[in-house]
């Protein structure tokens, strides 16, 4: 893996972001945060780099959402047209 770890970061980005846009990953990012953190130093970064990959990710994604069921079902409430409807 030498050589490699400056894609490691953007990997799991993408992985979170995605998490965060189809499911709505919000809470679980500090479980796994928790998980990834000595990977993280371990790799030569820092603490706050684990919580830029894994909660901001996890938020840009939920911003960002096109299909997370939560943020889907409120939309189209208020918008008045049928619940999971497309």
């Amino acid at each position: 893996t030498r050589g490699n770890e400056i894609l490691f970061i953007p990997a799991l980005f993408i992985l979170f972001s995605l998490g965060g846009a189809v499911f709505g990953m919000g809470e679980e990012a500090v479980a796994f945060a928790i998980i990834i953190a000595p990977l993280m130093v371990r790799l030569g970064y820092d603490s706050i780099t684990t919580v830029l990959v894994t909660y901001i990710a996890t938020q840009i994604g939920f911003a960002s959402s096109w299909m997370n069921p939560f943020c889907v079902v409120v939309a189209q409430g208020i918008a008045g047209v049928p619940v999971l409807s497309g």
